[in-house]
C-alpha cells in the first residue's frame, strides 16, 4: 500500500437554483458556544457545516481533532468581500458632501453607523476562525482570496504540511458567498462579466492526511492529487482583450468531452465539482483545467477512487 497524501473525506455545499444565497445552512448545532451565531456571516456558516459534515465522513469527532490539534492544519479560500445594501446604504448616506465621496465625512461620521458586528461578519479570515475555535484545530494556518485558482494553493500548501512533517491532517476549505449587492456589482462590471442569475453561494471542505492514516480509521480515501501546476499571465481585471476565463473537467483518454461549470461557484467551484465527481463513483483519473480572469492558470490531476 502506498502512503500517499489522500482526501479521506469531501463534503459540498451549493446553493439551489430556487434560493440561491445560502440563508438555509445553520451551524448552530457546531458551535462550541451558540450565542455566537450572531458573529457568523454566510461564508462562515458554510465553512463550519461543510467542515462538520466532512470530519463526520472521514470518522473524525471533535475529540479526535482536539487530542492532536497542533497536528491538525486548516487551509481555506474565502470568496470576494461581501455586504448587502442595508449595510452600505447607512453609511454612504452620511457619507457625501456636493454630491460627492468625502473621506473627510466618511472617517468621522460614515464609519460611525456601520453595526458593531460587520467587521467580523467581512473579514476573509474569519472562516478560518470560526472552524479553528469549534472543531480544535491549532496546527499549521493559511487564509488565501478569492478565486478557484488560489483554492488550489491552498489545497498545494496543506498537502506541503503532511509532506513535511508539519501536520498529520489538514483540513482544506473554499466559501464564496456571492449572492450579495458588492460581488454581484463587482462581477457584473469585470471584464467578461458575470450575471448575477449565474451566481451561488457555495461551500466544501476536504480532509487531506495520510493514506495509512486514514485506512487505520476505518476510512477509504476518496480521491488523490496526482499533478498540479500553476502559472501566471498578469493582465488587469478589467481588460475585455483578455481570453475568457474558463473552467474544464476532462478524462485524458477523452480530452473532448469534458464538463464546464453551468453556474459560477466562485472559489470553491473545484471543490465542488469534486465532490460531485467522487459521488459519482466513477473510478480515474480528471484533469482540471482552469484559467482564472486575474490570469492565474492551472491544471490539476486528480486521481478519483470507487
Amino acid at each position: 500500500m502506498s502512503d500517499n497524501v489522500v482526501v479521506s473525506a469531501i463534503a459540498a455545499i451549493v446553493a439551489s437554483p430556487d434560493s440561491p444565497s445560502i440563508t438555509q445552512v445553520d451551524p448552530t448545532p457546531f458551535l462550541e458556544v451558540r450565542k455566537s451565531r450572531k458573529y457568523l456571516s454566510p461564508q462562515d456558516d458554510l465553512a463550519v457545516v461543510a467542515a462538520a459534515q466532512s470530519l463526520e465522513k472521514a470518522s473524525l469527532t471533535k475529540g479526535h481533532i482536539r487530542e492532536r490539534s497542533a497536528r491538525v492544519g486548516l487551509a481555506m479560500c474565502v470568496g470576494y468581500l461581501s455586504f448587502d445594501k442595508k449595510d452600505t446604504e447607512p453609511v454612504l448616506a452620511v457619507s457625501v458632501e456636493d454630491e460627492r465621496f468625502s473621506m473627510k465625512r466618511f472617517s468621522s461620521e460614515g464609519m460611525r453607523k456601520t453595526h458593531p458586528l460587520l467587521t467580523f461578519r467581512c473579514l476573509p479570515n474569519m472562516p478560518a476562525f470560526h472552524v479553528s475555535v469549534n472543531f480544535g484545530a491549532q496546527g499549521p494556518y493559511f487564509c488565501t482570496y478569492p478565486g478557484p485558482a488560489q483554492t488550489y494553493a491552498a489545497i498545494e500548501r496543506a498537502r506541503d504540511w503532511i509532506l513535511d512533517g508539519d501536520a498529520d491532517i489538514a483540513l482544506v476549505g473554499a466559501v464564496a458567498h456571492q449572492r450579495n449587492f458588492l460581488v454581484e456589482h463587482h462581477l457584473g462590471r469585470v471584464a467578461h462579466a458575470v450575471a448575477a442569475a449565474q451566481l451561488r453561494d457555495a461551500g466544501a471542505m476536504i480532509v487531506l492526511e495520510r493514506e495509512s492514516t486514514a485506512r487505520a480509521r476505518g476510512v477509504r480515501p476518496v480521491a488523490t492529487l496526482k499533478a498540479l501546476a500553476r502559472s501566471m499571465v498578469p493582465t488587469l481585471v478589467y481588460d475585455g482583450s483578455a481570453a475568457k476565463p474558463e473552467s474544464a473537467w476532462y478524462r485524458p483518454e477523452d480530452p473532448d468531452v469534458f464538463d464546464t461549470e453551468r453556474v459560477d461557484l466562485g472559489c470553491a467551484a473545484p471543490l465542488v465539482t469534486l465532490a460531485e465527481r467522487v459521488e459519482q463513483r466513477r473510478a480515474g483519473n480528471v484533469v482540471h483545467d482552469l484559467l482564472t480572469r486575474e490570469r492565474l492558470q492551472t491544471s490539476a490531476v486528480w486521481e478519483v477512487f470507487a
